[in-house]
């Protein structure tokens, strides 16, 4: 539970010093980790190396600023860290997809600003058998995931989302003339899952 404090304790001084300088020292201070160590636990934990996070939060600010601001191009790249307003241009664009001057009639990407909670699962009680069956058909849709940094964690879920929204549940459940619906992660080596919905036999 501290480590996650800490770890919100340092996404709030990123926030307030997107506009100026985060000091690797800083965070190492609050995490209480080497700054090589809290990089590399905050890209495990967060699946976004460090840098990068920091870099699409000023983008993300930036952008917002342009749009509800009368504010220079030159006066937001400097206030973010970036030398000149070709260099901002380029990863501003590379963001956005549009450059700097465009973006008060374009839709803008945000990355919103990160927070870390403990989520406690396994405590009620589930009672399992192991049941040997002969093989059967199945109807459904199959992703292969990558478990490398927690990937599959996040994929899985908007592959559900997916599935949900755009009413392929039901259209799987048509197929295979059943009422419900189930997910299945196969391993097929340590670094790819298999996500496989609705395990039904076809009848």
């Amino acid at each position: 539970m501290e480590m996650l404090e800490r770890l919100n304790q340092c996404i709030d001084y990123i926030e307030k010093n997107l506009d100026g300088v985060i000091d690797p020292d800083e965070l190492s201070s609050i995490s209480l980790y080497s700054h090589h160590h809290f990089q590399k636990m905050f890209s495990v934990i967060s699946g976004c190396p460090l840098a990068e996070y920091i870099r699409k939060r000023r983008l993300t600010v930036a952008a917002q600023e342009l749009m509800v601001t009368d504010a220079k191009v030159i006066d937001v790249a400097l206030k973010y860290g970036y030398e000149t307003p070709e260099s901002f241009s380029k990863a501003f664009r590379k963001l956005q997809g549009v450059p700097p001057s465009k973006i008060r009639t374009a839709s803008v990407r945000a990355y919103p600003k990160l927070g870390f909670k403990l989520q406690i699962m396994g405590v009620n009680e589930m009672n399992y058998r192991m049941v040997k069956k002969e093989a059967f058909e199945v109807a459904g849709i199959g992703r292969r995931m990558s478990t490398q940094n927690g990937e599959n964690l996040r994929d899985i879920p908007k592959l559900w989302e997916q599935v949900n929204r755009d009413g392929i549940d039901r259209e799987i459940c048509r197929a295979a003339n059943a009422d419900s619906i189930m997910g299945v992660c196969l391993h097929e080596d340590r670094t790819k899952v298999s996500s496989v919905l609705n395990i039904r036999r076809l009848r």
